[in-house]
């Protein structure tokens, strides 16, 4: 039966045009992943971002405190709700937390903390509800101590689109 070259080439580029699909299928699912865990990243970034900026604002007031005091009381959007998959905290060098999201708060957790990095890091971790999540560290200068940053966002939306692609 294979002794016929039209088999012999029909065999041969069904192979080679499966190999060249399913390279290609594994290089778009893995672009795809990069492109949607920079989205996540970059949000991330822009949370602790707008977070340092507010409280670099309040504390050229001199009112840091109250500044935090109201950070730690968002009551509206994704950020109030009980383990919504969006969260932030502040905490001192000294592993003192300052601030957690009402989302943390309020199922009397925190995400896991990290050393202080004045650069932003991206982490992927098991998170609170044992989800995993990606959390942004980044510790900024104030004139009563560093100040570390973090926000955190579940990844079960990437997971379950990437599920999907596959």
């Amino acid at each position: 039966m294979f002794n016929s070259i039209k088999i012999k080439l029909i065999v041969w580029f069904l192979v080679v045009f499966s190999i060249v699909f399913l390279g290609l299928e594994i290089f778009m699912y893995y672009k795809l992943e990069s492109v949607v865990i920079s989205l996540v990243d970059d949000h991330l970034k822009s949370t602790t971002s707008s977070l340092a900026n507010l409280l670099t604002a309040e504390d050229e007031h001199g009112q840091l405190d109250m500044g935090l005091a109201e950070v730690s009381q968002a009551t509206t959007g994704e950020y109030a709700e009980k383990l919504s998959g969006h969260y932030y905290q502040i905490y001192t060098a000294d592993g003192v937390m300052l601030v957690r999201s009402p989302s943390l708060t309020l199922a009397n957790t925190a995400m896991p903390m990290s050393q202080e990095s004045l650069t932003p890091r991206y982490d992927t971790v098991t998170g609170p509800g044992n989800e995993p999540m990606r959390i942004i560290t980044q510790t900024f200068k104030f004139p009563r101590g560093n100040l570390t940053f973090q926000a955190g966002a579940s990844l079960k939306d990437t997971n379950r689109l990437m599920a999907s692609f596959r």
